[in-house]
């Protein structure tokens, strides 16, 4: 490998191939969930969790995204020797309020059957098992937009269960109602007993689930340059700096009124800012940032005066310091001989490379414990004389925060993101 060219090897996450792992946690939680019944649409049978709360009204935190695509990946790969056994009746807890999720189940007769709280002795009907074999299933249950098929529910269930039109029209719609009503044992049931083991699990192009064996070969990655890599990675750096600072200008407002207090790693701790970086909402590969900014300074070392913008040191530092991983932000300035610099080489009336890693600098050295308090806030107000410059790094910040404009039309890479965050930091830490 050469140093303009390295290998890409994560995966996009929008090509369909997301990894997901299954865990025991997953699989013990999916066997208390309840069913009820989603009149959306045509109306299905769906599931809700412990607490009746329906599994798509869950939140959107990363615990919850893992175990929706666990519970897609059950629901879809997972098997059952035989719909034949009891069904532990969910509904022997059930309040008041939460006995409304069934009442507009098709058919009454099922429902009261669940309503009543006692454990169902159940074994499935042909029919029944066709439904389910042909039902569109999603994380969530049944889809009750196309719940068994691509055309209106009735015709796709009838295409199913009398493909010969042998019933009546009076018969059918009345066995329709209560198949489909059935559907909220079969899914009980199913969750209850279906087995999946424990494990990694891909989504490939045609968008079905299938067990990551051990000897799965990696994937052969795209041979990229620099300038390519760096495309790549910029997007995500960019909005996840961009609300990091609006994270911190809140921290900072409640510990200047008092209302927070301790250091800056234990906000980090506190507020979970340590997994910030690797937001599943802005991902748009496999794997995590770290792993990828490791990489990408394996492949493309930066040194001061190489004559490139050390794009992936800052960026990385950034997230590094960000997370109070001060120790490593320290050694990946160092690496890139950027952790001793001059103060005459420092320039705050732009954005530059030099200025801001002169500027993580300061902050590694003071949360790894190599500056003092009193040092650092007077390295921060320009009081400081071996850490003086000018303009004043408290001038830089204040200008960031509330005059960032003046530096738009000059800002250098990694940019004003990166430039913003870096000061929402250094204003948290300031002396209260």
């Amino acid at each position: 490998m050469s140093d303009e060219i390295a290998f890409w090897t994560w995966r996009s996450l929008s090509e369909g191939r997301s990894l997901t792992e299954v865990t025991e946690e997953h699989l013990s939680r999916i066997r208390t969930l309840t069913v009820v019944w989603n009149e959306a649409e045509s109306g299905a049978a769906v599931l809700a969790d412990a607490d009746f709360t329906e599994i798509e009204n869950l939140g959107n935190d990363a615990d919850e995204e893992s175990f929706l695509n666990a519970l897609e990946v059950f629901m879809t790969t997972a098997t059952v020797a035989g719909f034949e056994g009891m069904i532990q009746n969910p509904y022997a807890r059930a309040g008041k309020d939460d006995r409304c999720a069934l009442e507009n189940t098709p058919s009454r007769e099922i429902a009261d059957q669940l309503l009543s709280g006692q454990d169902i002795d159940y074994r499935a009907e042909p029919d029944e098992i066709t439904l389910w074999q042909n039902a569109n299933r999603r994380a969530c249950g049944i889809d009750p937009k196309r719940p068994y098929g691509s055309e209106s529910v009735s015709r796709d269930v009838r295409a199913l269960i009398d493909p010969d039109k042998k019933l009546s029209n009076a018969a059918f719609a009345k066995r329709r109602k209560w198949l489909e009503s059935r559907m909220l044992l079969v899914l009980q049931f199913f969750v209850q007993n279906a087995t999946l083991a424990p494990g990694l699990w891909r989504r490939g192009d045609d968008w079905v689930w299938r067990p990551v064996q051990p000897d799965d070969p990696p994937p052969p990655g795209e041979p990229l340059t620099r300038a390519e890599w760096m495309s790549r990675m910029d997007r995500q750096t960019y909005y996840e700096n961009r609300e990091y600072t609006e994270t911190i200008h809140a921290l900072a407002h409640l510990t200047w009124n008092n209302r927070l207090s301790g250091s800056y790693s234990d906000l980090v701790r506190q507020f979970s800012l340590a997994n910030h970086f690797d937001s599943r909402i802005r991902a748009e590969y496999e794997g995590t940032l770290d792993e990828r900014f490791r990489a990408a300074l394996a492949a493309f070392p930066e040194r001061r005066g190489d004559g490139s913008i050390p794009w992936f040191t800052l960026s990385y530092v950034r997230i590094l310091n960000a997370q109070a991983r001060f120790d490593e932000a320290r050694a990946v300035l160092e690496a890139a001989d950027l952790f001793e610099i001059d103060n005459d080489e420092v320039n705050l009336s732009t954005v530059n490379p030099i200025g801001l890693a002169w500027a993580e600098g300061l902050i590694a050295r003071h949360g790894a414990g190599v500056m003092s308090e009193d040092e650092y806030q007077a390295a921060l107000f320009g009081e400081h004389p071996q850490w003086y410059v000018e303009p004043t790094l408290w001038s830089f910040v204040w200008d960031l925060h509330y005059n960032p404009d003046r530096f738009k039309d000059t800002a250098q890479e990694p940019g004003m993101a990166h430039a913003r965050a870096l000061a929402s930091q250094l204003e948290l830490s300031r002396s209260r």
